[in-house]
């Protein structure tokens, strides 16, 4: 395991940090397993919370890189974040959708914000610790409650390093009015308040954990391929002989159809012929829902997932969900 840049060290990259631009897994997952990894002081130097939260950052960072649990979600779009991270709360708060691991496990994904960096394409990582160990020590939380800490992805002196910004312990809870919301405490950094970006905890909750729970959506959903990637055998014998570590494999979802499809939504596309009467539908997603069951198969309910649906290859075959692949392997 690596160990913790020096104060040193860590000031020298600070003082010549700049955002990665169109950063790669493979630059975050490098600076994780290196320990290149920025953890900044918090407002309250004082607080036991803040010290739990952020002692230990990088080394957990790097332990979940190196055991396999990253997942790549590629390229998505801030609206389709906040607009799926609403739905997903409630399928979250029923029990539709949850976590792919019971240990820490992190995702990975490239978004895009006119309002922040000039419009460039910043990548994070957002590290997920499920334990209910956080729920049981922290006041005022619901039960479920998890803790999320982001790191984007950033270079100084040449190299790709992960500044941690910001952390939170929240949950999914429904109140008085039937609203269903986050309910939790943020931890924000000091560091975003030098460069002049501070937010309101609500703000910070919402940056942090509107990702994580459209993520969680992602992986629950039929119809995206998921692939493990591991390095070249031949290149970690390499390293292990030479004394560095192997490169540990992670997990790429595809989830380019689920943005097309969202995208595209209520477009019908064309025959070529100007005749919409029998045009064929764009890959659309199929949202989730219960099923009643009929009598002789025991009745009750069941759920089904949300699925991407592809008419335009009726003939390809449905990609299981992360959930549904896990469950398989271990059978």
């Amino acid at each position: 395991m690596p160990s913790a840049l020096t104060l040193d060290e860590s000031e020298l990259l600070l003082r010549n940090l700049q955002m990665a631009e169109s950063p790669t897994i493979e630059q975050a997952r490098n600076a994780a397993l290196a320990g290149l990894v920025l953890v900044p002081g918090t407002p309250d130097h004082e607080s036991d919370t803040s010290l739990r939260f952020f002692a230990g950052v990088g080394e957990q960072i790097a332990d979940v890189v190196s055991r396999g649990r990253l997942f790549d979600l590629g390229h998505l779009p801030q609206n389709i974040l906040r607009a799926e991270s609403k739905r997903a709360t409630q399928l979250l708060l029923y029990g539709h959708i949850g976590h792919p691991f019971r240990e820490p496990y992190a995702i990975f994904h490239t978004w895009h914000d006119p309002a922040l960096n000039d419009g460039k394409i910043a990548g994070s990582i957002y590290v997920i610790d499920p334990s209910e160990i956080w729920a049981s020590r922290m006041k005022d939380v619901p039960a479920g409650s998890f803790m999320v800490v982001e790191a984007e992805v950033a270079k100084a002196l040449g190299k790709h390093v992960l500044l941690v910004a910001n952390a939170a312990i929240a949950g999914v809870q429904m109140n008085a009015d039937g609203q269903i919301g986050y309910l939790g405490r943020a931890i924000p950094s000091a560091l975003l308040d030098a460069f002049g970006a501070p937010h309101s905890d609500s703000t910070i909750v919402h940056n942090l954990f509107d990702p994580v729970c459209a993520s969680l959506l992602l992986l629950a959903t039929d119809g995206l391929s998921t692939d493990r990637i591991a390095a070249p055998e031949k290149l970690n014998k390499h390293r292990v002989k030479a004394g560095k570590l192997p490169i540990p494999a992670h997990w790429r979802v595809n989830t380019g159809p689920y943005v097309t499809a969202l995208e595209t939504r209520g477009q019908r596309r064309t025959s070529g012929t100007g005749d919409r009467h029998h045009a064929s539908p764009v890959p659309h997603l199929r949202r989730g829902h219960v099923r009643h069951l009929h009598e002789r198969h025991g009745g009750g309910t069941t759920w089904v997932r949300d699925a991407v649906v592809n008419l335009t290859d009726p003939d390809a075959p449905l990609a299981r969900s992360f959930y549904a692949m896990q469950k398989e392997k271990h059978q």
